[in-house]
């Protein structure tokens, strides 16, 4: 399929496309046999076998579950759930946000008693990404700064969601202007409350997500297997990448590539496994490492 934007095409063949599912269906097909307590190997996948993948739906990953269970879904109808989904991203640690469940931290913040808390969690952010705080401040009182600073522009934000109108992308462009956050975290943070009663109607769910750097190699690979094909950061690319990822969500509906008797992918779905895929192809063909080993 060809897509014209500007002066470049993104082709996506159907061979790379039927791998980009491929690969999809291996990693699920890992979490199911684990959930269902087969003993390891899970599969003969070497990239798979060897180093640490996210799954294909963030809503199954270990963090994501706590966060739903302990924090997002008893504060699905709060207009404090942005705040508390700052706080859950930027610590991003079970361990951390567990403590400040216990202490009754979500929805009541305090910054103050939080460090207080936190003082001798070590480490106190995960590990997963890199999180930019105020210059001067160590990591646990960098973060409790950025949440107090989310506070009163949050309250701003969600007061002016319409349930089923408000979209998620409108959202994000006021989320990522909040400090310290920018397009990844804030990215991180609507699909969250993509799943609260604020934006689970949203209009733009299978429409509409930040095609990212990683997203973007992944989809160069696809089209031109050369990571650096298509440049990123012009509107041009996000709107080619956009369309391209509009495209696979409808392949996504194709049996042979996605079973239908397992859940139905988003856009949100498409853009994480662009980047995940693109991370399985450094190993699998270009022979890279990833820092980050599988442990059972």
């Amino acid at each position: 399929m060809r897509q014209r934007v500007g002066r470049f095409t993104i082709d996506l063949p159907e061979e790379q496309i039927e791998e980009y599912f491929a690969t999809a269906r291996v990693r699920y097909n890992i979490m199911l046999r684990r959930n269902e307590g087969m003993l390891p190997p899970w599969t003969v996948d070497v990239a798979f076998s060897k180093y640490r993948f996210c799954n294909v739906f963030r809503e199954d990953d270990r963090v994501t579950r706590f966060i739903k269970n302990s924090i997002r879904e008893p504060m699905r109808e709060s207009p404090h759930v942005l705040t508390a989904m700052v706080a859950s991203r930027f610590f991003n640690r079970e361990e951390t946000l567990l403590r400040l469940v216990k202490a009754g931290f979500f929805p009541r913040w305090n910054s103050q008693e939080a460090c207080e808390v936190l003082k001798d969690v070590r480490p106190v952010t995960g590990v997963a990404y890199m999180v930019k705080t105020p210059t001067g401040l160590d990591k646990l009182h960098g973060v409790c700064a950025v949440v107090d600073m989310s506070v009163k522009p949050g309250l701003e934000i969600m007061t002016r969601i319409t349930p089923g109108q408000t979209t998620l992308q409108e959202v994000w462009e006021k989320v990522r202007m909040l400090p310290f956050l920018g397009d990844f975290l804030a990215y991180e943070i609507v699909t969250d409350l993509r799943h609260t009663a604020w934006l689970d109607q949203a209009p733009d769910i299978f429409t509409w997500a930040v095609p990212g750097p990683g997203a973007v190699k992944g989809l160069a690979w696809l089209a031109h297997k050369d990571f650096e094909a298509i440049r990123y950061g012009t509107q041009q690319t996000r709107d080619a990448a956009l369309e391209a990822m509009q495209k696979l969500l409808i392949y996504s509906t194709v049996d042979s590539l996605w079973p239908r008797k397992w859940p139905r992918w988003e856009m949100r779905e498409v853009e994480h496994w662009l980047c995940e895929h693109a991370k399985w192809v450094r190993v699998r063909y270009l022979g890279q490492r990833m820092k980050r080993r599988f442990t059972v």
